[in-house]
């Protein structure tokens, strides 16, 4: 039971669609593998994979592309990923850069006030 779960988790992930369009294509793939471990339960992976091809074949089928295509689509996923995060950081840090120059700023304007009020003449 282990390795047909393996097998459709690597298939799952390797699909680049949204999860509800994965689940849409994906249930067929389902059925024939239960079907198939229903007839022999102790099914290795390899095995799996002689019957059904492997994950990477799988998926171009089900997309109708290339394996390198379908790698190809998961790289610039995963290029978009990191490109998203690094903007968020960098939002991020500017905003930090901006608090503190602004808290700077007040601590200055506080320290000129202080300085201004123990100069007074009359304090003497």
């Amino acid at each position: 039971m282990k390795n047909e779960k393996k097998y459709y988790r690597a298939i799952y992930r390797k699909l680049p669609l949204r999860r509800t369009e994965k689940k849409q294509y994906l249930s067929g793939l389902l059925a024939s593998l239960n079907e198939y471990v229903a007839e022999k339960p102790e099914i290795t992976y390899q095995e799996l994979v002689d019957t059904f091809g492997t994950p990477d074949s799988v998926v171009a089928g089900i997309l109708n592309v290339s394996v390198d295509e379908t790698r190809r689509m998961a790289q610039n996923k995963r290029k978009l990923y990191v490109l998203l995060m690094v903007a968020m950081l960098a939002v991020c840090l500017i905003l930090c850069f901006f608090l503190f120059k602004k808290h700077e700023i007040k601590m200055i304007y506080v320290q000129s006030e202080i300085t201004e009020y123990e100069s007074w003449p009359f304090d003497e």
